[in-house]
């Protein structure tokens, strides 16, 4: 039995000096694409940067491979689009982005319970292989940050317990990894989960 979803998807006009800060090669064109948590729960933001201009086609399928969404922005060198799950059934999600430079797969768990614990929590890319999780309105006992490799392995855990809004830097440049997963769970439930 075929379900009908409707997304609703909101455009936020962003200036392309928001991407500024990350780690384009403009020679080549590469493109970036991360998903962040918003303030609102069931909401994450897309934000795809790229040093040239053109069609982005964005396809979000659910664990059964069935595609749930599919949408196209022209990008001016970049954009940030909110998703909304409400009214989505829990479980992992595929959000495939596709530009002329090839295709970009990124993961997200998605749960329709509201973790009230952490308002926001967010991960970026910094220089080469360091990473920033940003934690806004932490009120959780215990926050869990986990980060796999392309595998799934885990190749870093840890327990925060520092409460309130902060930033920690992960520096994993010894690594070489690429394609890494970053997870925070707070009361058991995943907040958010993206794949860099």
């Amino acid at each position: 039995m075929k379900k009908s979803i409707i997304l609703a998807v909101l455009a936020i006009a962003v200036n392309a000096s928001v991407f500024a800060t990350d780690n384009l090669d403009n020679a080549k064109g590469t493109a970036s694409a991360v998903l962040t948590t918003t303030a609102r729960p069931n909401v994450f933001n897309l934000v795809y940067s790229s040093a040239k201009s053109g069609l982005v086609k964005v396809t979000i399928k659910n664990q059964d491979n069935n595609v749930v969404l599919e949408d196209e922005v022209f990008s001016s060198k970049g954009f940030i689009r909110p998703y909304n799950f409400t009214g989505m059934p829990a479980g992992n999600y595929n959000v495939l982005i596709t530009d002329a430079a090839g295709k970009t797969e990124l993961a997200v768990a998605y749960s329709n319970a509201v973790v009230n614990a952490v308002r926001k929590a967010e991960f970026k890319s910094l220089e080469e292989g360091k990473y920033q999780l940003r934690l806004v309105g932490n009120t959780a006992d215990a926050v869990e940050v986990s980060i796999y490799d392309k595998f799934g392995q885990a190749v870093h855990s840890e327990v925060l317990t520092q409460k309130g809004s902060f930033t920690r830097v992960y520096d994993l440049s010894k690594l070489k990894a690429k394609n890494l997963t970053f997870e925070v769970k707070a009361a058991g439930q995943v907040v958010n989960r993206v794949q860099l």
